[in-house]
């Protein structure tokens, strides 16, 4: 019905039993390749770096197939690549407004106007008189 694969049968993640990723990296502590079905059928060896990671990729994907199920709602006579990639479309076009509206305006300090936020004084590095920190000091290793 146009979803991912991973979540046609259940809203859950499967175990791994067609080598997805294929990047498989030894890991630097142990030097050894550990079989490749200890991950997910995610498809992205990136998604299992750290559990936030692995949690997003999971809500991305369950919002990709509500987006298809609705695509397929409003429109019964396309195909499953037709609404695979409607979706698709939606949720790459939701997660670019999201990033380009609200997280790199945040990360920027910057309002909707293009005015840059105040910084706040008790940043160290601004001068503020907390933590006892003087901007004439050069902090280096040697």
């Amino acid at each position: 019905m146009g979803c991912l694969y991973i979540f046609i049968q259940a809203e859950s993640c499967l175990k791994n039993d067609i080598r997805l990723p294929y990047a498989n990296p030894p890991s630097p502590r142990d030097h050894v390749l550990r079989p490749v079905s200890r991950f997910r059928r995610v498809g992205n060896p990136r998604t299992h770096e750290n559990p936030f990671l692995y949690a997003l990729q999971v809500v991305w994907f369950r919002y990709h197939n509500y987006l298809a199920r609705e695509v397929k709602k409003s429109n019964q006579n396309y195909s499953d690549e037709q609404i695979f990639n409607a979706a698709r479309r939606l949720s790459i076009a939701q997660y670019q407004k999201i990033v380009m509206y609200e997280w790199l305006p945040a990360w920027l300090k910057i309002d909707a106007k293009g005015n840059v936020f105040s910084i706040r004084e008790d940043y160290p590095y601004e001068g503020g008189g907390k933590n006892n920190y003087s901007g004439e000091c050069v902090h280096m290793c040697l």
